[in-house]
């Protein structure tokens, strides 16, 4: 079953699968928030394929978690190539910080990526008659239970969320398809953020373009949706992102 195809089948659930990029050699002008989308029918093939992937990247420690930021450009294009295979999508939103307005930064900004997320999964799910149910990475500094308030009280404005379940947080190393919503999100965030040189790096994101979400032929604001929409200078990377269609 392609997620972008709309088909009468037996009820099973959409699963989203969270996470969000943190910049760890100083100060980041993005902030984004990836989900993968998966139907619960074929989560243990997900499951499968992310083990055998870890088993190639790190064969000493197959059992090791994949962490986007620790993989060589080789590994990196290898995850992307192997994941084709599977039957996913993924939603991303991107937040550029210098063009927000000082109400919308941290810490009110990561709630509202999440709900712009949800929004849009949450179209997605309803054209299956699905569920949604969100899985969480686990992060020490998030309040899930104000966070799922938060949405419960903004969502009906902008859309039905009656297809979406609890929140459930889960630690990358046991639930193996966060590692994948990392690895999109590590792509998406490669070909924002400059190097040294003032160099991005999209080999990645083309490899993963095919599952970047679509609403027919349209990726932008359905797929990958930039906060605000109009955003500022952002070097080589605001050449992609004005293209998108």
């Amino acid at each position: 079953m392609k997620l972008g195809t709309k088909v009468s089948q037996p009820h099973a659930d959409l699963k989203l699968y969270r996470d969000h990029s943190i910049k760890r050699s100083g100060p980041s002008s993005f902030f984004v928030l990836t989900a993968a989308l998966i139907f619960d029918s074929v989560r243990t093939d997900a499951q499968n394929l992310m083990r055998k992937m870890a088993a190639a990247i790190t064969p000493k420690h197959p059992l090791a978690e994949i962490h986007w930021r620790k993989l060589s450009p080789a590994e990196k294009s290898y995850a992307a190539n192997e994941l084709l295979a599977l039957d996913f999508c993924f939603i991303t939103a991107i937040a550029h910080k210098p063009s927000l307005p000082q109400s919308l930064q941290a810490p009110y900004l990561y709630n509202r990526m999440v709900r712009i997320v949800l929004e849009r999964a949450c179209m997605h799910a309803s054209i299956f008659g699905r569920d949604l149910v969100p899985t969480f990475s686990w992060r020490s500094r998030t309040n899930y239970v104000e966070l799922e308030q938060y949405i419960s009280s903004n969502m009906d404005a902008y859309g039905s969320s009656s297809c979406l379940r609890r929140f459930r947080t889960e630690q990358p190393k046991k639930e193996r398809l966060l590692q994948l919503a990392d690895i999109c999100c590590g792509a998406v965030e490669n070909a924002l953020e400059h190097d040294r040189f003032g160099d991005i790096n999209t080999t990645s994101l083309k490899i993963l373009w095919p599952k970047v979400r679509r609403h027919g032929k349209k990726i932008k604001n359905f797929g990958i949706k930039t906060f605000p929409d109009d955003i500022g200078p952002c070097g080589k990377a605001k050449l992609w992102l004005d293209r998108l269609t």
